[in-house]
């Protein structure tokens, strides 16, 4: 959002758990994307499930600050999507792709930003950070853990 001011008005849905119905029960976890700089109408599904995003063909090495982790390209129509909005910001970001964390990827938050309280398991390990920058404290996390942004350079 530094970059681009307009990526803030990217309204990202909870995640909802769809089971297909019929012989191949494929399980969906889809998370609508919309802007209130587009028309109502104008969105996107995009399904994030650990099973679909492992078979991603396009995978990139995302660094974010001192780590490096895999992401899978989820593909044209949500960079579409997205680009008609950061694009506003500077017709140069017309050229971006959405990308989702792999759920073998292993990025804990750093520990400075991390309070106690927010710490897991019996040992109180540090939680995965996904695709966050520092320590994730809004509802939003949940989203970002999975999905980011990444402009061509």
């Amino acid at each position: 959002q530094r970059q681009s001011p307009s990526l803030a008005t990217i309204e990202a849905s909870e995640p909802v758990e769809i089971t297909a119905s019929g012989g191949d029960g494929e399980k969906k976890l889809i998370i609508k994307l919309s802007s209130s700089l587009l028309p109502q109408d104008e969105h996107v599904m995009i399904n994030v499930h650990p099973e679909f995003t492992r078979q991603l063909p396009i995978r990139y090495q995302a660094g974010l600050w001192s780590d490096t982790v895999e992401v899978a390209d989820l593909g044209d129509e949500v960079a579409e999507f997205v680009a008609k909005v950061t694009s506003r910001d500077d017709e140069s970001y017309k050229d971006v792709r959405v990308v989702v964390i792999l759920k073998s990827t292993v990025r804990e938050v750093n520990e400075r930003y991390c309070p106690d309280a927010a710490r897991v398991g019996m040992l109180a390990n540090l939680p995965q950070g996904g695709l966050t920058d520092g320590f994730p404290v809004s509802r939003r996390f949940f989203i970002y853990r999975f999905v980011c942004v990444a402009f061509s350079v």
